[in-house]
């Protein structure tokens, strides 16, 4: 049936790619990427329960996969002018 998942998370970065986010002092972010980060607090969570050789198994690929549509969009064309504007506004 239906369901529902709320996640409540900390931001590491800014709101945006130049936002320098300044909103934080280092020291507050420096203990929420050590304390408060969803995948050290979900390994923890299942630490004996899955074999931690599987987990990095899981870490590398997982990191493989990024590294692959990085590398894939950075060799990609730029898109034409003509399409920079394509499905980024609706039309009623």
């Amino acid at each position: 049936g239906p369901s529902v998942i709320e996640t409540v998370t900390n931001r590491f970065y800014g709101h945006f790619e130049g936002d320098p986010g300044l909103i934080r002092s280092k020291e507050e972010l420096d203990y929420v990427k050590e304390h408060k980060d969803p995948l050290k607090i979900f390994r923890e969570k299942i630490k004996g329960k899955i074999d931690e050789a599987k987990l990095d198994a899981i870490d590398a690929q997982s990191k493989a996969n990024v590294d692959d549509a990085v590398a894939k969009a950075r060799a990609a064309k730029y898109p034409e002018v003509s399409q920079l504007l394509t499905d980024v506004y609706v039309s009623y």
